[in-house]
């Protein structure tokens, strides 16, 4: 991997890129494969074939049958994908992060990527709002320097920012044209609110899956605090700048860099403004994702074998009702074993006791026997009618103290067909830590964003509303984009700390009056806020999300999507290592995972109390 920084030597466009796309071949052998797998299936720890290997074998041709239904669409590129290739994307994930992350800076709840040895930042125009403000930049290193926002398009969504003083600044290397097409595979970084406060910023891995003039499309999940940060390809190139989302997860927009380079002259204008605001309502193929993403059928055949590899170690926790077990899929959880007798971990907000379990398709009495209240882990004690030996994943006790920021990794996740297990692909996106700032900052989310204010009228009331999400709170109710919000409840709003500290006494359930001018009327707006109150982060979409989604000590943090009745199912990487077990669909960019060392202190805990 070349180093991305570039010193002053460089000039800030270079040449035309030569760009790295992989040339992947097509799915007929996906099919002899599926045929060949099942002849190296191992017996499992009660002396039989074991049914995971069935069951994944069909996992696989399913797979590949769609695959092969995908053969004759033009959009869908020929690819010949394997588990070494996706290895090979971490590595120069990670060789990239440790080159560029000193290029890569925050602001504003933004992120901007330095592009001149001279201090010019490339960002977003909403992260920008305006030409000529003064403002701090947080550079890789924790220091805030001050900078000076330059030109904005607000219709392509460019901005510029200058970092001042006279200083000789790490850079990435712009060139004009990058080559790029669907089903390529990117790198994307910033400072998402949930990571915001670190110094280096988090680094995600996806795929292309639509290209126009002025937007990639690509399903790496990004949230708020992304915006205006650098996608880099393959091959290390400055590819486009973060923008705007789609509330489908895997629909995430991205500025091409060739807008910015043919916009230079005018975003380095201290006052150049274009006010025409970007297309909202733009049109995207639903399908793409799952024809091209990073889940894709060629992307979940291509890691069958590392999945059918632990069936024998994941089982179903269905509740039960009477001694039968509820035909309800949407009420199964995952839980993993973690010893040969048969202990079983899951998160214990996600059971609904009492519970069975389904182990290699064999129906087993499973009885919770610990809680561990800070992890939100739950054990279980399998109970056979027959002496029996379960298969634990084995516990990589070092998995915590490797280089684990930029690597893929597969989270075993139920499919929707039977017994059937598969994995959602996502990326470690910062090292190990505990997350517990963000479980402080659970703002109420109404689903409004207020005008910036750059000074406070002494003799003006409230504050405008820049935005009013659809279906949000205070759309339910009545506001709108343009109304003054004057009051909540009788308490008068006069900017966005006011109004934080209002909503952080609001209870679920209660009743709550705006009291707001639109135009020259007064008007009053009641709305009745839910039981359980939405947050902030939810305005970006990603859900379903897990109930208890915060505060659960060290955690790893990847950007794989699951759904929460997946939460108890183990992570592995791709030597099918156990990283751990996930435990929390928190947002948008965010899956929690306790490590395996974590979860095996748990057990040892639990077994030397017996």
């Amino acid at each position: 991997m070349k180093n991305q920084i570039v010193r002053w030597k460089h000039s800030l466009f270079g040449e035309q890129a030569s760009g790295l796309s992989f040339d992947f071949g097509w799915a007929i052998r996906v099919l002899i494969c599926g045929v060949l797998v099942g002849c190296f299936a191992e017996t499992n720890g009660w002396g039989q074939l074991p049914e995971s290997a069935t069951l994944n074998q069909a996992a696989l041709n399913q797979a590949a049958l769609e695959e092969a239904e995908q053969g004759d669409d033009p959009t869908v590129p020929k690819n010949d994908l394997t588990v070494e290739t996706l290895k090979q994307l971490s590595t120069n994930a990670q060789s990239l992060l440790g080159s560029a992350a000193e290029a890569v800076v925050s602001m504003d709840g933004g992120s901007g990527v330095i592009v001149s040895k001279d201090g010019w930042v490339l960002t977003a125009s909403h992260v920008c709002v305006s030409p000529g403000r003064q403002i701090q930049v947080r550079l890789s290193n924790g220091v805030m320097w001050p900078a000076k926002t330059f030109g904005v398009d607000r219709q392509k969504d460019t901005g510029m920012v200058k970092l001042l003083g006279d200083h000789v600044w790490p850079f990435v290397k712009v060139k004009k044209q990058i080559p790029v097409q669907p089903g390529d595979w990117c790198v994307v970084m910033g400072y998402p609110w949930d990571t915001e406060r670190l110094k280096t910023p988090a680094v995600r891995l996806g795929r292309v899956t639509a290209v126009s003039q002025n937007r990639i499309v690509t399903d790496v999940p990004i949230i708020g605090g992304d915006s205006g940060g650098p996608v880099f390809n393959s091959a290390g190139d400055l590819l486009a700048i973060n923008s705007r989302i789609r509330l489908d997860v895997n629909q995430n927009i991205h500025i091409p860099v060739a807008t910015f380079t043919e916009q230079f002259d005018v975003l380095t204008r201290a006052a150049f403004v274009r006010n025409t605001g970007v297309r909202k309502k733009e049109v995207i193929d639903d399908s793409l994702p799952q024809k091209l993403g990073r889940n894709s059928a060629e992307v979940r055949r291509t890691v069958a074998n590392l999945i059918a590899s632990k069936q024998v170690s994941v089982v179903r926790l269905v509740p039960i009702k009477q001694g039968v077990p509820q035909d309800n899929q949407q009420r199964d959880v995952l839980g993993t074993i973690v010893t040969e007798s048969g202990l079983v971990v899951a998160k214990q907000t996600e059971l609904r006791l009492p519970v069975k379990a389904r182990v290699n398709g064999d129906w087993v009495d499973a009885e919770m026997v610990a809680f561990d209240r800070t992890t939100d882990l739950a054990l279980l004690q399998l109970k056979p009618k027959a002496d029996a030996k379960f298969v634990p994943l084995p516990i990589d006790e070092d998995v915590t103290k490797k280089s684990l920021v930029g690597q893929l990794i597969l989270s075993v996740v139920k499919s929707a067909k039977d017994d059937l297990l598969t994995a959602s692909l996502g990326t470690i996106m910062v090292e190990p830590q505990s997350f517990n700032a963000t479980a402080q900052r659970q703002d109420v989310d109404l689903g409004l964003v207020l005008v910036k204010q750059t000074r406070r009228s002494t003799r003006a009331t409230g504050v405008d509303i820049s935005r009013v999400y659809p279906e949000s709170l205070a759309a339910q109710s009545g506001l709108r984009n343009g109304d003054r919000l004057i009051s909540i409840n009788g308490r008068d709003v006069v900017d966005a700390a006011g109004l934080a500290k209002i909503l952080a006494e609001l209870d679920g359930g209660q009743q709550i009056r705006f009291s707001i001018r639109r135009q020259s009327e007064l008007l009053s707006f009641r709305v009745r806020l839910p039981a359980r109150l939405p947050l902030v982060w939810d305005r970006w979409g990603g859900g379903p999300f897990s109930g208890r989604r915060f505060g659960f000590g060290t955690v790893i943090a990847h950007d794989g999507v699951i759904d929460p009745s997946d939460c108890g199912g183990p992570v592995i990487d791709l030597n099918g290592k156990f990283v751990g077990v996930n435990v929390s669909r928190a947002m948008r960019t965010t899956t929690y995972v306790v490590p395996a060392p974590k979860v095996q202190a748990l057990v040892q805990r639990y077994l030397r109390s017996q």
